[in-house]
C-alpha cells in the first residue's frame, strides 16, 4: 500500500498501473493531499470548517486529475509527494482568488478609476527596472500611460487590462464576467498590450525595460 515514505519510482509505478493497485495509490495520495491542505488552508479559512472541507475535497480531486495527466513531467528533483503538494497549493490559492472576486462586478469595480491609475505609482515604478530621472519624469510617464489606457483602448480592452493586470483579478473570473472564453480574453489583453507598447515607443520611451509591468498570466 502506498504511503508518504514510498520512493518516487514506487509512486509513479503504482499510479501508472491499473485496477486495485492504482486505486489504492490514488486513495493514499488523496489522503496525503487532504492532510496537507488542511494544514495549509486552515489559517486562511479559520472558523469556517464547512468551507474548508468542501474546498479541500474539490482541490484534492482536481489535483489527482492533474497529477495523473502530468506524470510524465515529473523530473524527480524532489520527493513525489512534494511535487504533488505544490500542485495542490497552486490550485487551492487559484480557487481562493476566484472566490474572492466571484461576486464583484467588473464594471462597478472600475467606476472610481476614471481619474487616476488604480495601481501604478511613482514609487512602484521606481522599484522596477525603469527609472527615469526624477519624480517629475515618472509622473509624466504615468499620466501618458493612463491617457492611453483611458482614451485609446476600447472599453473591453481597458476593463480587461485594469482588472487582470492592475487589480490582479483571475483571468477565469474576468472572462466569465465579460462573457468570453479565456483564450479570447488573452487575445484581447495581448492586443491592448501591443497598443500600449506602440504608443509608448512613439512617445520616446524605451518600453522594453518597463513592460514587465504588463506581463500576461500564463495562457
Amino acid at each position: 500500500m502506498g504511503n508518504s515514505r514510498q520512493t518516487n519510482e514506487e509512486w509513479l509505478a503504482q499510479l501508472r498501473a491499473t485496477g486495485e493497485i492504482q486505486t489504492r495509490a490514488i486513495e493514499d495520495l488523496s489522503e496525503i493531499i487532504r492532510k496537507g491542505l488542511l494544514s495549509g488552508l486552515n489559517s486562511y479559512l479559520a472558523n469556517d470548517a464547512g468551507r474548508i472541507e468542501n474546498l479541500i475535497e474539490e482541490i484534492t480531486q482536481e489535483t489527482i486529475l492533474r497529477v495523473l495527466q502530468h506524470l510524465g513531467t515529473f523530473e524527480g528533483r524532489s520527493q513525489f509527494t512534494t511535487w504533488v503538494y505544490k500542485i495542490a497549493i497552486r490550485l487551492a490559492f487559484s480557487e481562493l482568488r476566484k472566490r474572492r472576486w466571484k461576486d464583484v462586478s467588473i464594471e462597478a469595480n472600475l467606476e472610481s478609476d476614471d481619474e487616476k491609475p488604480p495601481a501604478f505609482s511613482a514609487g512602484e515604478l521606481s522599484e522596477s527596472s525603469f527609472q527615469p530621472e526624477g519624480v517629475t519624469e515618472q509622473r509624466e510617464f504615468i499620466r501618458l500611460l493612463w491617457r492611453i489606457i483611458q482614451q485609446d483602448l476600447t472599453n473591453h480592452q481597458r476593463q480587461a487590462l485594469i482588472a487582470v493586470i492592475m487589480k490582479g483579478v483571475p483571468m477565469e473570473v474576468v472572462a466569465e464576467k465579460m462573457g468570453m472564453r479565456r483564450n479570447a480574453l488573452y487575445k484581447l489583453l495581448h492586443d491592448a498590450r501591443k497598443h500600449l507598447k506602440r504608443e509608448l515607443i512613439s512617445a520616446g520611451y524605451a518600453v522594453e525595460e518597463i513592460f514587465s509591468l504588463f506581463q500576461l498570466p500564463e495562457k
